[in-house]
């Protein structure tokens, strides 16, 4: 079919995202696709509190996991894999200079 003069094919989905309001049989228009995070998918229930509060309950954060420094004159509580605050020391070497702390 000639086209006329002037005139470009435009997609359906592009008219759908204008403003001028839905195209009739384009499935991007169609009313549940309003939340791009949603992708059609409809909430059937409420979730309720006991429900939500009991998965949540999970979400504690527990106690850093420390180990002993490695110098015999310190030993203070370090983060593993982690030069030691207080003296510098890591794997039995010195690799950062001493911050003093509270020695």
């Amino acid at each position: 079919m000639p086209q006329e003069r002037g005139s470009l094919p435009v997609p359906l989905a592009s008219l759908a995202a204008s403003t001028h309001g839905p195209v009739v049989g384009c499935p991007a228009s169609s009313a549940g696709s309003h939340n791009p995070f949603t992708k059609g998918i409809a909430m059937q229930h409420r979730t309720s509190r006991s429900r939500t509060r009991h998965r949540r309950a999970r979400w504690k954060t527990g106690a850093p996991a420390l180990t002993t420094c490695t110098n015999p004159a310190c030993g203070k509580a370090t983060p593993p894999h982690r030069a030691c605050q207080h003296c510098g020391f890591y794997r039995g070497r010195e690799v950062l200079p001493p911050m003093g702390g509270d020695a």
